[in-house]
This record gives C-alpha cells, sequence and structure tokens, in this order.
C-alpha cells in the first residue's frame, strides 16, 4: 500500500484507500498484506490506454 501510494505521487495511504474502494485501481489482500495491481496504477495515471 505504501509504495503504490508513492506510485500515486500522494503520501497519504487514505487516498489510495479510496481508490480502490471507488474502483479506480486495483487490488487484493495476502494475508494482512494489501496488494495493488501496478497495471491499474498505470492505468489510472493515463500510460497506458484502459481494456
Amino acid at each position: 500500500m505504501r509504495q503504490a501510494t508513492k506510485m500515486l505521487g500522494m503520501k497519504d495511504e487514505g487516498f489510495t484507500k479510496s481508490l480502490i474502494k471507488a474502483g479506480k485501481i486495483r487490488s487484493r489482500k495476502h494475508g494482512k498484506t494489501v496488494l495493488v495491481s501496478v497495471k491499474s496504477i498505470r492505468q489510472y495515471m493515463g500510460d497506458e490506454p484502459k481494456r
């Protein structure tokens, strides 16, 4: 979660959590860890086209 927040250019993890809840970026839980899809971050930022 922390690294995904940095990739988005933010400091507050709450912003990343709100994007996940809104369905803007994809994530999944693995135990206590939240794994965020790098591809979905790139699509959100406009680096890759959405399908």
